[in-house]
């Protein structure tokens, strides 16, 4: 009803359904009918949850009910469209209560048909209310996810979801690599797990988006604060670019084009972000002990 007023041009007000008095009430009231109106469009189903949660109005027991009723109609809506909505409302802050209605009424049973409630999860959501709303969304949902613990069964679900690339990708790494963060030891380790993050996602995300997030998923994890500490005070390190390329070891060995020239690359890279190396003639001096080392590979 609070989108179904109408003003003229002369500043009259048409409100036909008592939107202004649920509009001071903080309500969500479908216009008429509540079941009639989910019919004609189930995807209001999602938009109410949404507008819940983005305005802290609250539906009144008419709406949740026909929802409740009605939930399995979103079967008939493009997953696409599902999921837009759903990424909306996780990205809002204080959501909670929302998403723990959407248990109860069989909504989340609909979209993550695999997902059970769970008690903690209230919580985390909670606290990734921190992360910075743009990428709120991925916090949110990885709570949801975590619950999964099969890999193949958790791939169909993200499938499933049918995100962009990019919010596949972005998801993945906060999934994948968090596993990855108790074998790093070094600070050459450190910087190409960084890479590896950034190739896959985007430029600064490590710092923006998943240290945060794993913080509060691992809290005061080891590995995760020697990684983050490594990039504030070296991060200009990792970026550097190497002081020789690909062509000067062809022309320093003389040997044809081949893999050898990218393994020798990678070497000299994690040695140099391990500072045993600066200059470009420090770097073929160690190159040619490491084509040594690669003999005739």
């Amino acid at each position: 009803t609070v989108n179904a007023m109408y003003e003229d041009r002369h500043g009259k007000v048409y409100d036909y359904f008592a939107g202004q008095k649920d509009l001071r009430a903080r309500a969500l009231v479908f216009v008429g009918d509540a079941d009639k109106r989910l019919r004609e469009d189930y995807l209001r189903i999602m938009r109410m949850f949404r507008f819940w949660g983005q305005l802290q109005f609250t539906p009144n027991r008419a709406a949740l009910r026909a929802t409740e009723r009605h939930s399995e109609g979103l079967a008939f809506i493009s997953q696409e469209r599902i999921t837009a909505e759903l990424l909306a409302l996780l990205g809002e802050e204080d959501i909670a209560h929302v998403v723990e209605q959407m248990f109860v009424v069989g909504v989340m049973r609909q979209i993550l048909p695999t997902v059970e409630f769970r008690e903690a999860m209230l919580a985390d959501i909670v606290a990734t209310g921190v992360i910075e709303a743009e990428y709120r969304w991925l916090a949110r949902l990885g709570v949801l996810l975590e619950g999964i613990t099969d890999d193949r069964e958790l791939q169909t679900v993200v499938n499933g979801l049918r995100l962009s690339n990019n919010q596949r990708a972005q998801l993945l790494v906060s999934i994948d690599l968090v596993t990855e963060l108790s074998k790093v030891s070094t600070a050459a380790a450190a910087m190409q797990l960084i890479d590896m993050i950034e190739k896959r996602t985007f430029v600064g995300s490590f710092l923006r988006l998943y240290y945060p997030l794993w913080s509060l998923r691992l809290g005061g994890h080891q590995g995760l604060e020697f990684i983050r500490r490594t990039e504030v005070e070296d991060g200009d390190l990792r970026r550097a670019v190497l002081p020789l390329t690909g062509d000067d070891l062809l022309a320093h060995f003389g040997r044809p084009s081949g893999a050898w020239v990218g393994d020798v690359l990678s070497r000299l890279r994690w040695e140099y972000r391990s500072r045993k190396w600066q200059t470009k003639d420090d770097g073929l001096l160690l190159a040619e002990r490491i084509v040594a080392e690669f003999g005739d590979k």
